[in-house]
């Protein structure tokens, strides 16, 4: 039998590049090198729903001919 090692992320506003005060966020670095020498060989990436502005790129309905889509807070963890 083989066993691989399997890691599911979860997003959350402590592994953006920059908190929400617009400060450098000072465990982004530290973070993001702990997921990558864990060497898993399948990764998830799973947007949560406790931040819906990381987990759903459109929070308001369209209306008309008008969409709402924003990936401004999605693409910082997304790089």
């Amino acid at each position: 039998y083989n066993t691989y090692t399997t890691v599911q992320v979860v997003t959350s506003p402590l592994l953006d590049p920059t908190l929400p005060t617009g400060q450098p966020n000072p465990i982004y670095v530290a973070a993001w090198k702990s997921l990558s020498e864990l060497r898993s060989h399948h990764t998830r990436f799973q947007p949560w729903f406790p931040y819906p502005r990381k987990a759903v790129a459109e929070l308001l309905p369209p209306k008309g001919n008008r969409t709402f889509w924003d990936f401004r807070g999605m693409l910082a963890q997304l790089n």
